[in-house]
């Protein structure tokens, strides 16, 4: 009679491939533990960077070769002069600029528009958001070839601006490069105090991540990246569903406790030096800077009061005596003028060309399709002299003072 085998034996192939794997996890993971410095600290050899993780400054910009769609708002439903589509349509070209933006292979002028979500135009038909109209105009007034390219990203403070410009304007070798950039400059200094947010979306430098899960979540992203996005989403949607979110009062910075006034001169000199850091840089560069004011309608019904964008409660900590200032917008407005002069940029004075009402835009900063027309009109008659100049300039190198 035989006899009887055990598992080992009957499997006695696997069982060896299984000890094989454990016995090199186990010597992998002793080798790290024996090579790894104690005190949290990294060795390196040389001019070797070492394992340690790597720190990086954030270009936040559109996604690179990607269509977006969105939901009007309820605030950009009230308003739908020029029509409302179901959804709106950003699509972006392989460098992330929203089109369409370089239509000339060989232009005569470039113009880089930079900016948060009031550049960005979202909420905007494509052929109706500034940046891309405003070039079309120029190019029916002067009969040029004219890119107008927007970089425009919501959330994007000065600062963004200041790594996007460094990043991947100044490569392009455009002729201007138009800033308007306001309402999220004090957002950002009002709740933290600082262009350097340590946690969140707006952060400027971000620290690698090491770690299995993060290492799990880069190879899923990479394998399955649209069924990675989907449960994503899906999982968010079930969490928001189910989460309780407890009322609460709007509150300011951390530190709110301190001086208001000093509190705002501290802000006002934060955002004074991210302008006047922009501007040099593009000058330095030979590139244009022009500095546009942003538009802030104040509103003048219950409903528009619910939409506004900028919340002057939660300013409350930074003001000394808000009935002082119409809102702290403004004096950031008064500041973009003030670079501009003392900088030798070109100014938009956006804010004070015209008499700005909802319906121009829909929370008291966004355009609507019709406030984006205005705009481009605007920009388009401000540049038109200084485009002109500029492409003769380019077609007449010898000539050049």
């Amino acid at each position: 009679m035989a006899a009887r085998t055990n598992r080992f034996e009957k499997h006695a192939r696997k069982a060896l491939i299984v000890l094989w794997a454990v016995t090199l996890v186990a010597g992998v993971a002793l080798l790290e533990w024996a090579l790894s410095p104690g005190g949290g600290r990294y060795r390196a050899s040389g001019l070797n960077p070492g394992p340690g993780p790597a720190r990086h400054l954030v270009l936040r910009e559109w996604r690179r070769n990607t269509d977006y769609q969105f939901l009007p708002t309820e605030a950009r439903k009230r308003y739908a002069q020029g029509g409302l589509p179901k959804t709106y349509r950003i699509a972006t070209d392989a460098e992330g600029f929203i089109e369409p933006a370089r239509r000339h292979a060989k232009p005569d002028v470039s113009i880089v528009f930079l900016g948060g979500s009031t550049t960005e135009c979202a909420f905007v038909l494509p052929e109706n958001r500034f940046p891309h109209l405003a070039a079309r105009q120029l190019e029916e007034a002067l009969g040029l070839k004219v890119n107008g390219i927007n970089a425009g990203l919501s959330g994007n403070n000065s600062m963004h601006a200041l790594i996007l410009l460094l990043g991947k304007v100044i490569p392009l070798q455009p002729d201007f490069v138009v800033l308007m950039e306001a309402a999220n400059d004090v957002g950002t200094l009002s709740a933290h105090g600082t262009y350097w947010v340590k946690e969140g979306s707006l952060r400027l430098v971000e620290g690698e991540k090491q770690s299995v899960s993060e290492a799990g979540r880069v190879l899923v992203r990479s394998l399955i990246p649209y069924t990675s996005e989907f449960l994503q989403e899906t999982v968010k949607s079930v969490r928001g569903f189910f989460r309780i979110r407890p009322a609460h009062a709007a509150t300011g910075a951390k530190g709110d406790a301190g001086n208001p006034l000093e509190r705002q001169k501290a802000m006002a000199h934060a955002y004074e030096s991210s302008l006047k850091s922009f501007v040099r840089l593009a000058s330095a560069w030979g590139i244009t800077p022009v500095l546009v004011t942003q538009v802030n309608v104040q509103p003048r019904s219950e409903v528009e009061r619910r939409d506004i964008f900028i919340n002057r409660e939660r300013l409350a900590g930074v003001v000394q005596r808000p009935e002082e200032f119409a809102t702290v917008h403004d004096h950031f407005n008064a500041i973009v003028r003030e670079v501009a002069k003392s900088e030798g940029a070109l100014l938009i004075d956006l804010a004070a060309a015209r008499p700005w009402s909802f319906g121009d835009v829909y929370d008291a900063v966004h355009f609507t399709d019709h406030g984006s027309q205005q705009v481009a009109e605007i920009i388009a008659a401000a540049l038109k002299d200084h485009v002109a100049a500029k492409a003769k300039a380019s077609a007449n190198p010898g000539k050049q003072p």
